[in-house]
């Protein structure tokens, strides 16, 4: 019995000749941004404020969704026909 031998087979690939003068401005670019670190955003407030009806209509929506606040003992109360 004979064994066989191994066979590696290696590819390799890489862009065109036209593409590598674009691919490589391209990376140092990024690699540029990259080492710059990040950039000095607005401090500053970046929304703006409710108008006096938006306020208005979140207050009338909230009072709507709490509802009353009574008490046990301040509410009328009918069990089996009798106001307690």
């Amino acid at each position: 019995m004979s064994g066989g031998g191994t066979t590696v087979q290696t590819a390799t690939s890489e862009p065109w000749a036209e593409q590598k003068p674009y691919l490589i401005k391209g990376m140092t670019g990024a690699d540029e941004l990259l080492q710059g670190g990040l950039p000095q955003y607005y401090q500053g407030q970046t929304m703006a404020g409710f108008d006096p009806a938006q306020t208005a209509a979140q207050q009338a929506t909230l009072g709507y969704a709490m509802g009353p606040r009574t008490t046990p003992t301040s509410r009328l109360t009918c069990w089996r026909g009798t106001w307690i």
